[in-house]
């Protein structure tokens, strides 16, 4: 079987007509554009590719439906959006509830911000559905959409890929 990546997740995929054949069956990975690559394997899998930007790297998910590119971090506690990526939501219908509380954040220069805390619906990585995640709401405009570890421990064992940048969720 093959891993099939388009618009940023991989999925299991058999002979089908609407997939284009692995370029290169000896290759294990093989890059057809920038949003798309085959990876052969034995085992099916759930990975999303990573995009690696100034030494990061950041994930396409969607938040309640709307997609947002965010940072994969695995030192932020809780999944993270500013107050810019809050009203954005709110605005089209994707957020049900208010802030449901206040909280303080150490941020990564160490300082400790507060921040307000809403529940998420559902938040989707590769496909897979994440449902009633805890987020934190920065009030800095500029604050950097954080996927932190509340969302990755949902999926158990997750690994992160450098070379092929891939973020593993399932093996």
């Amino acid at each position: 079987s093959y891993l099939y990546a388009t618009k940023g997740s991989l999925e299991v995929v058999e002979k089908k007509d609407n997939v284009p054949p692995h370029p290169n069956p000896r290759d294990s990975v093989k890059y057809l554009n920038d949003s798309i690559v085959w990876v052969q394997t034995d085992h099916p899998k759930l990975a999303v590719k990573l995009e690696h930007e100034n030494n990061c790297y950041t994930v396409l998910v969607k938040v309640n439906g709307i997609p947002m590119k965010m940072l994969l971090d695995t030192g932020a506690a809780n999944m993270t959006i500013s107050i810019i990526e809050y009203e954005y939501l709110k605005r089209h219908g994707s957020l049900s509830e208010k802030c449901v509380g206040e909280t303080e954040c150490t941020i990564a220069d160490g300082s400790v911000v507060k921040a307000y805390t809403t529940k998420i619906s559902e938040v989707n990585i590769g496909g897979e559905v994440v449902k009633d995640v805890e987020c934190d709401i920065m009030p800095q405009t500029d604050a950097t959409p954080l996927l932190g570890m509340n969302v990755l421990h949902k999926f158990g064992n997750f690994r992160i890929d450098s070379k092929q940048n891939l973020l593993i969720l399932k093996e």
